[in-house]
Order: structure tokens, then C-alpha cells, then sequence
């Protein structure tokens, strides 16, 4: 291969955007927010799918950001009512989606985590009071994926 300048700034420019490209740790393009958490963390190849879901009815109201890419969805939930300021009430509205959590912890608070809807992963955490965190994964992303997305979503100060 002969070497040219029209080669050496095409290759300059490879390494340029190889270098700009995000990390798999790297924050959501889109400022990675929901209803006031912080989504800090998403697998590589994941970004925002669609709009944002708005869900009010008697008892919580929910906000719900999907994600989608690399063969693979992600979804975070924010749920906020009286029902969000204990776990169990918060699980029990949802129990038909997770019907038989383990106990597990999300940034040292309680949480439960299981097959989600039979299709996919799910942990579900009061993250402070009246604000419970619901993030979802495929199952191809598996366990540790879904706590590494959990484990970086934290609700604003």
C-alpha cells in the first residue's frame, strides 16, 4: 500500500472519531434523565427508543424511557405516589409484572429483582421516598448488565 497524504488524513480522521466515540460507561446522549434520575450507566450499543411513556392513573404516576440497540432493550421506570414510599406497596401494584421476586439491594436500599413480564429482567427499588425505580433489561443483557444500569441510576439531590 503506498502511503499518501489523502491516506494519512483518512486514517487521522478514523482515529478521530474512534476517539470521540462513548464508552460503554458513558452517560445517555440524550442527558440521560428520567422524572429526575440520573440514568448514568447503559450497555454499549444502547440508546433512547421512542419517546418517553407518561402513565397518571388513582394510584402512581410513571414515566418510562426505553432504550434500544445491538439487538437489546433497556427500559427505566419512575414511579411516583404514595404507593413509592414503601417497597412492598410499590411491588404489589406491580406484582402481575414480577410475579416471584428475590430480595436483593440497589445502592444499599432493599429491592426485588426477577423475570419481569416473562420476557425480561427486572429490579424494582424505592429510591428515596415517593420516587421507586423500576429498570428492565432483555434477557440477552442478563443479571449483571441490569445491575450495573440500577447500580448508576440515582434520583437528583
Amino acid at each position: 500500500m503506498k502511503i499518501t497524504r489523502r491516506s494519512v488524513a483518512l486514517l487521522a480522521a478514523a482515529a478521530l472519531t474512534f476517539a470521540a466515540a462513548p464508552a460503554a460507561a458513558a452517560v445517555p446522549d440524550d442527558g440521560g434523565r428520567v422524572d429526575g434520575v440520573a440514568v448514568t450507566y447503559l450497555p454499549d450499543g444502547l440508546h433512547k427508543a421512542g419517546h418517553d411513556v407518561y402513565v397518571d392513573n388513582d394510584v402512581v404516576g410513571s414515566i418510562t424511557r426505553n432504550y434500544a440497540g445491538a439487538g437489546a432493550t433497556a427500559s427505566v421506570s419512575v414511579y411516583r405516589s404514595d404507593a413509592g414510599r414503601d417497597l412492598a406497596n410499590l411491588r404489589g401494584w406491580l406484582s402481575d409484572d414480577m410475579p416471584e421476586p428475590v430480595r436483593t439491594t440497589v445502592h444499599g436500599k432493599p429491592a426485588y429483582e426477577g423475570d419481569q413480564n416473562g420476557k425480561n429482567l427486572g429490579i424494582l427499588w424505592i429510591e428515596r421516598p415517593g420516587v421507586g425505580v423500576n429498570v428492565q433489561v432483555s434477557k440477552n443483557l442478563g443479571e449483571a448488565e441490569l445491575h450495573k444500569i440500577a447500580e448508576g441510576a440515582h434520583a437528583d439531590s
